[in-house]
């Protein structure tokens, strides 16, 4: 989500942290619609991407899916939407007042046994983020 708002000119920059276990990826863009916040991070759906003749999977519906616990909270204009999930499966969403400023933010881990073989979740993680930010030129990593 951070390099969508970035390409649109509506992103200032992202963050993300390798905790233990967890990546957490924070974004300053104008944050999901708040009715949104579910749809957009849940079910697995397909859509056409940059380039009209790929086919794409969302990415974050796809790390929603492959993981034991995913949280994601939508900050706009001071209020925030978020919703939990274990494999997909939404456990509970809310929205309430905020101060963080508009964005998104996105904790999760992911289920060990889709990375049984891979030397370092750590290191498939950083690797994916590389790609992304080669991908989004000029995109403000904080």
């Amino acid at each position: 989500m951070a390099m969508d708002e970035f390409q649109m000119g509506f992103g200032k920059g992202f963050s993300v942290e390798l905790k233990n276990d967890y990546a957490v990826v924070r974004d300053y863009g104008r944050g999901i619609p708040l009715e949104s916040v579910v749809s957009t991070t849940s079910g697995i759906s397909v859509g056409i991407g940059a380039n009209p003749k790929e086919v794409t999977v969302h990415p974050v519906k796809v790390t929603n899916a492959l993981s034991i616990d995913f949280y994601v909270a939508s900050y706009r204009d001071g209020e925030c939407s978020w919703a939990k999930y274990s494999k997909g499966n939404l456990l509970e969403k809310g929205i309430e007042k905020t101060a963080e400023d508009n964005g998104t933010y996105i904790k999760f881990c992911q289920i060990l046994m889709f990375f049984l073989g891979v030397p370092s979740k750590k290191g498939l993680l950083r690797r994916f983020f590389k790609v992304q930010l080669v991908k989004t030129k000029g995109c403000p990593y904080l």
